[in-house]
């Protein structure tokens, strides 16, 4: 359910011998889709270290937040959403893609429903370390990287392509 989208103008590196890699940091781990100013947010996240997001209802605020959850979760870092009231928090946990949304918890009222939330994703990490083959990740792990370095393979293709394009009919513009 995961998708990978780029962000900054740093996407592509040569690595000296004709070949292109993709910038391992310019990579955003989405969970769902996204826009250039989603990307955008995210690149004023790290570089500020905080982000408030405000605009009217069905501009993308939740869906940059349900967002900037997946990248850090993906990349191990540990997320805290702040909110007035406790339905905008469960609004943002719905939103998340399954997976992610089992991980998170709301605490904010500290009433009974809050607990079985936490109680419901304790049991959850729980069962899915308790079901976990060890080598069956580790198997899927290695092909999620083989798939990953394919797609970033593709990219710097289609990258290399454009550029080539961009040359022959801008060659001015071209870099």
């Amino acid at each position: 359910p995961f998708g990978l989208a780029r962000k900054g103008s740093s996407r592509y590196r040569n690595d000296g011998r004709g070949k292109g890699n993709i910038d391992e940091s310019s990579m955003l781990y989405f969970g769902l889709p996204s826009n250039k100013q989603q990307a955008s947010a995210i690149e004023l996240l790290e570089k500020n270290e905080c982000l408030v997001l405000v605009g009217p209802p069905g501009t993308g605020k939740s869906q940059t937040i349900c967002n900037t959850i997946c990248h850090y979760l993906a990349l191990g870092r540990r997320v805290l959403v702040c909110s007035k009231g406790a339905p905008a928090v469960e609004l943002l946990r719905n939103k998340l893609p399954t997976g992610i949304r089992e991980l998170c918890v709301s605490l904010g009222c500290g009433d009974t429903a809050s607990f079985r939330v936490l109680e419901g994703a304790i049991e959850h990490i729980a069962n899915e370390i308790a079901a976990a083959s060890t080598r069956k990740l580790r198997s899927d792990a290695d092909r999620l990287r083989r798939r990953l370095r394919d797609i970033k393979h593709e990219l710097a293709e289609a990258e290399r392509h454009e550029r080539e394009y961009a040359r022959k009919y801008f060659p001015s513009n071209a870099g």
